[in-house]
């Protein structure tokens, strides 16, 4: 099952910069000259994916990747091993004003 809602900000992590140094949470308006068009996500409950437009996908990599070595990038898409989910910081999206 899959759901999709408005996103209006991304948050990585919890706390107010990524683990690599990245600002951990911004607004989706404004960015790569979208600032009137509304951010549709798609993120997939049965599978754990998350699927971000792609004016957006560089720079969430780049927040949530950087200096990893363990990263798989195939067609656009990262994986990771489940053993290895502690490595990485959570991914929280403001939906109607609430992080989920």
């Amino acid at each position: 099952m899959f759901w999709a809602n408005i996103v209006t900000a991304i948050r990585i992590g919890t706390g107010n910069f990524t683990l690599n140094g990245y600002t951990s949470s911004w607004s989706l308006d404004g960015m790569n000259g979208n600032s009137s068009k509304p951010s549709r996500i798609i993120f997939d409950t049965g599978t754990s994916f998350t699927y971000f437009p792609k004016q957006y996908a560089n720079d969430i990599f780049n927040r949530l990747l950087k200096n990893k070595v363990y990263n798989k990038f195939f067609d656009g898409s990262i994986t990771i091993k489940c053993s290895e989910k502690s490595l990485y910081e959570d991914i929280f999206l403001l939906i109607n004003n609430k992080w989920i």
